[in-house]
This record gives structure tokens, C-alpha cells and sequence, in this order.
């Protein structure tokens, strides 16, 4: 299996809104909303940024991070939603889809001569996605926020050094 991580382009938009109606079935209530979110979201370059997992051709998983709070020197991430295609999960393609959008967020934040500071994410108080979360980004329990979107939802957060340790990169 080689999985290659690139930043999304605008041909993928309907393959990822295909994959974000395939993961989160509950999110929008037909394609035509997943595409408009998927598509509201990517307008947003510069603030928030897509990037796609393809084997080949095909896109087998996609992850998107916003920039929160403005764009300050040290930067505020989100990790807003991840998805992996089913056949795929488990076999580390969301971990390295994880570390290597945040590389290439952490290099355009260089280029703009700012840093990460930390990512926040929220998930499910009953999500696997929690240890996803902790062993890609080193994301520990900050808070719970009860009755959220479908339930509770746990707030992670990333911190610099922990993020260091698990992208070994300087931040």
C-alpha cells in the first residue's frame, strides 16, 4: 500500500464529499450538502486547508485543519474533520494523514514567518478517534462540553512539545 498525502485541489471536491457522506452520515442530509460544506471549507484557503490520502487515484482519505482566532503569530489550529474510506481504517492512514498535513501546515506558517502553537480537536466522548488523536499528535483531555452536536464531546488539545515529538520537526 503506498499512500501519498497531498493538499487538496478542486477537481477532488466531489470525491471528498462523497467520502465525508460515507464517514458522517449524519453531518448533511444528502451530497449536495456535504459537497457545499466541503466546498464552503475549501473557499477558505489561507484559513483552513484540505489535504487528500490517494492510493493512485483514488482518495482514501482526506483531513481538514482551520486556522482559529486570526492569523497570529503563533498559530491556532483545528482539527475540524478527518476521514478515512472504511477499507482503509486501521492501517495507519489516518495517522500519517494527520502528521503529514500538519508538516505541511507548520511549513506555510514558516513561509509567513509564524508558528504553531497548538491543535485543538473535538470528538465524541466515545470515540476511537481519541486514541488517533493522542498517537498522531501527542492530544491530551482538556475539557468535555456537554450536549454539543450528537452527545458530549471532549475537547484535545495538542501542545507544541508533544506535537514536536510526534512530527519531529521543530515548531
Amino acid at each position: 500500500m503506498i499512500i501519498a498525502i497531498e493538499e487538496m485541489k478542486r477537481e477532488d471536491m466531489l470525491r471528498v464529499a462523497k467520502l465525508n457522506k460515507e464517514c458522517f452520515p449524519t453531518d448533511n442530509k444528502d451530497i449536495h450538502y456535504a459537497l457545499r460544506w466541503v466546498d464552503s471549507c475549501f473557499s477558505g484557503k489561507g484559513r483552513a486547508q484540505y489535504s487528500v490520502a490517494k492510493e493512485w487515484d483514488s482518495i482514501v482519505g482526506y483531513v481538514l485543519f482551520k486556522e482559529n482566532g486570526g492569523f497570529r503569530e503563533d498559530a491556532v489550529l483545528e482539527l475540524e474533520q478527518i476521514g478515512v474510506t472504511e477499507s482503509y481504517r486501521g492501517l495507519g492512514v489516518g495517522t500519517k494523514l494527520i502528521q503529514d498535513a500538519l508538516k505541511s501546515y507548520v511549513h506555510n506558517l514558516k513561509a509567513d514567518n509564524r508558528k504553531l502553537k497548538c491543535v485543538m480537536v473535538t470528538t465524541g466522548t466515545s470515540n476511537e478517534a481519541q486514541k488517533l488523536y493522542k498517537k498522531a499528535m501527542g492530544a491530551e483531555p482538556a475539557c468535555t462540553i456537554p450536549e454539543l452536536y450528537e452527545g458530549d464531546e471532549l475537547v484535545m488539545i495538542a501542545r507544541k512539545e508533544g506535537l514536536e515529538k510526534k512530527l519531529g520537526i521543530e515548531l
